[in-house]
């Protein structure tokens, strides 16, 4: 979903280093190759910020397994368990089936009018 997609990127970066060329595009990836993840299976301290080493490590190892082409995981920003609500995707570039994924053309976005304090 493009606005968590830009909440959680403006909950990790300053505004001054967004860059001017930011562009956000969709992904079509077939639902069955998604492995959802509860808020159980995620590390204690998930939700720190900065993020922790335990969450790499979570990802490092779900990657190693090599299952899932992605993986839906509950939103540090607004955490839930409900799947009608909005939760990050992490694909596996190295998933045998990375290339079913499809991408819409780059949309350009400008968030910096929004936080800049000026109209």
């Amino acid at each position: 979903m493009p606005s968590l997609a830009c909440l959680e990127y403006l909950a990790t970066v300053d505004m001054e280093d967004v860059p001017d060329d930011l562009s956000i595009i969709g992904l079509d990836i077939p639902e069955h190759s998604v492995a959802r993840v509860s808020l159980d299976e995620l590390p204690e301290d998930w939700r720190e910020v900065p993020a922790p080493e335990s969450t790499r490590a979570f990802g490092d190892a779900r990657l190693a397994r090599g299952r899932s082409l992605a993986i839906a995981v509950p939103s540090v920003v607004l955490p839930t368990e409900d799947p009608t609500i909005e939760w990050n995707v992490v694909i596996n570039p190295t998933h045998a089936d990375f290339a079913m994924i499809k991408t819409s053309e780059p949309n350009k976005i400008d968030l910096s009018r929004f936080f800049s304090g000026e109209n």
